[in-house]
């Protein structure tokens, strides 16, 4: 949380061990509370690439090794949310931090 500056209390963790496909990232993103304003989801491949093209309709190339993408959602609810719904935000790559 001290990398983050956001507060432990503010943050709840989620951890789903099996391998997931993009469509049930949406199913998890959907079921988010309404009081969550903002949400980061960790994952590794070939299932974030997949969720962001499923997500962003002019998102391409491949989400690289600790790289991040960002969408953004004009929803009223997380319930809202659903492929070709999203905004890319951001996108960086490892290289970006140097």
């Amino acid at each position: 949380h001290r990398d983050l500056h956001y507060p432990l209390r503010r943050q709840r963790q989620m951890c789903i061990r099996d391998r997931s496909d993009g469509e049930s990232l949406f199913d998890i993103v959907q079921g988010l509370d309404a009081d969550q304003q903002s949400v980061m989801v960790f994952g590794h491949n070939p299932t974030f690439n997949e969720f962001a093209s499923a997500m962003i309709p002019d998102f391409s190339g491949n989400i690289s090794k600790s790289g991040v993408v960002g969408a953004c959602f004009e929803v009223d609810s997380w319930r809202m949310v659903g492929p070709g719904k999203g905004r890319l935000c951001v996108r960086m790559n490892p290289k970006d931090f140097d």
